[in-house]
Formats: structure tokens, sequence, C-alpha cells
């Protein structure tokens, strides 16, 4: 009871501080997203996959199914909050419509060689999309470090495409 009690202030501020992710390519990863490359992050044995891999924008006014898969040696603890990011000009930015986006603050556990599926939109009645590469982008904590600055972001790339 008081492991829940001490989580749901850290999953509060945890979940306030969701803040507009950009990140630098390296010239190696430029040449790689050049001839097509397809680059998703696991950190430290935990993944994201979205189904499909491929979008029409059509598509994007349905949901998908997004899972979070936790192969690391311990439990992870992560919330329904995502955000989506598009590649411009060798960057990436997030989408206007997930800057002010809320999300309730709630927090899941998930064992060791567990996964959790998550159902999410792409707000597409709120953001235009336009073909092009996107990844979507999930934050967690470890169960055995719950302060804050020990979240981890984990990413899945997809592609738009008419």
């Amino acid at each position: 009871m008081k492991r829940i009690l001490i989580f749901i202030p850290i999953a509060i501020l945890f979940c306030s501080c969701n803040k507009a992710t950009v990140e630098d390519n390296t010239a190696a990863e430029d040449s790689e997203k050049a001839v097509g490359a397809v680059r998703d992050s696991v950190a430290d044995g935990v993944a994201l996959r979205l189904q499909p891999r491929h979008f029409t924008l059509a598509q994007l006014k349905d949901k998908a199914s997004l899972t979070m898969e936790n192969n690391s040696k311990e439990a992870i603890i992560t919330g329904d909050n995502y955000h989506i990011e598009r590649l411009h000009e060798g960057r990436w930015e997030m989408l206007e419509a997930f800057r002010e986006l809320a999300f309730n603050s709630i927090g899941y556990m998930i064992p060791a060689g567990a996964a959790k599926e998550f159902e999410i939109g792409f707000l597409a009645d709120k953001q235009r999309y336009t073909p092009g590469r996107y990844r979507v982008i999930k934050h967690y904590m470890k169960d055995a470090d719950l302060t804050p600055k020990a979240s981890q972001d984990v990413y899945f790339e997809f592609t738009v495409t008419p």
C-alpha cells in the first residue's frame, strides 16, 4: 500500500513533465535513413511494436494497437501517455496535437518477460498528417527506481503514405 501511495504523486509529476523531444541525428543515422532503414529503440530490453507499421492517411482516423514488451530482468511501470513525432529536415519534432494533450495518471506494471497492449489514436481530427516518417514514443520507469529522473523513452517508427 505504501508503494502505491508513493507511486501516485510520482506518476502525476512524471506525466505532467511531458515535454517536446527533439533528437539530433548523426551522419551515420542520416545515411541509413536516406536508404530507407528503420531504426527503433530498445532501451534496457524494453521495446515497442505498432500494428501495422505502414499507414495510409485514411487509416489514421482509426485506432492502432501499440504493444510495449518488457524483455528486461526487472518490472517496469508505464502509463497511458504517449506522443507522436515526425521526421522533418533530419530532426524529430513532436506533432502539435500532442503538445498539450493530457492523459489519466495511471501506472501499469509490466513484469519482466511480459507485454502490455495499448490502444492509441493519431488525433487525425486535430492534426494534419502528410506522407512521411513518424514515430510513437512512450515513457517508462524501472519498478526498482521510482525517481522521475529514471524515466526512459522507447519509440517505434512508422510511415504514412497517401
